[in-house]
């Protein structure tokens, strides 16, 4: 997703900070943030995270070649994403009218085509986690956004396809801040960089009058 900020600080979980970690967040986009050794990574081109690209998620796409272009959100984005949801949930036979909430909620309700839907979320997401553990061996998950904060749906799913497709199995959780967690990474990280130009301010201020 490319509006999720990419300086989401390790502060922003609302858990215990491990030093090898990535935060994903679902909702109306998909993105990453990967702490590993207690830092921020961005990658060369500051697009590491950018997990909407993963090629697996949405069947439909594969079968719309040309696609790629400035627009372009990624498989993984249009399968996982709010609108993957919705679509999932009107092939199986729930109303087009129904918000990704809505669903979720149903499913709480015991509603057997909402639970499906669920599922299959989960296990979608067990394959992004499944490739992201492979590469970065992170420590925790922690899943936010207006959808991966319902990990008490989506989290039991999902690590019960994660233990069929790897041995690689972080810990998982969903974020304690709802709403406000990328906001109060960005806020957290903002100080610190704040706090490292004064520091650097006063050491080279010392440096110049000795």
């Amino acid at each position: 997703m490319r509006t999720l900020p990419r300086w989401l600080s390790v502060h922003s979980a609302g858990v215990p900070v491990p030093v090898h970690f990535v935060y994903i967040t679902i909702g109306t986009g998909v993105g990453m943030g990967i702490v590993i050794n207690g830092a921020l990574y961005r990658g060369a081109r500051g697009a590491a995270g950018e997990i909407g690209f993963l090629p697996f998620g949405f069947d439909k796409v594969l079968e719309e070649p040309g696609k790629i272009g400035e627009s372009y959100l990624g498989m993984f984005e249009e399968g996982i994403s709010a609108e993957g949801i919705v679509y999932r949930a009107q092939k199986l036979g729930l109303s087009a009218s129904l918000s990704p909430k809505q669903i979720f909620d149903a499913a709480e309700q015991g509603d057997r085509e909402a639970l499906a839907v669920v599922e299959q979320e989960g296990y979608h997401l067990a394959l992004a986690i499944a490739a992201i553990a492979a590469v970065l061996d992170p420590e925790l998950v922690v899943l936010g956004g207006r959808i991966g904060q319902r990990g008490e749906l989506l989290i039991p799913p999902l690590e019960r396809r994660l233990q069929q497709l790897t041995p690689l199995r972080p810990r998982i959780t969903a974020s304690k801040l709802g709403d406000d967690s990328v906001l109060l990474g960005s806020i957290a990280t903002a100080l610190e960089v704040a706090h490292n130009l004064v520091f650097q301010d006063y050491v080279n201020s010392n440096n110049g009058g000795s």
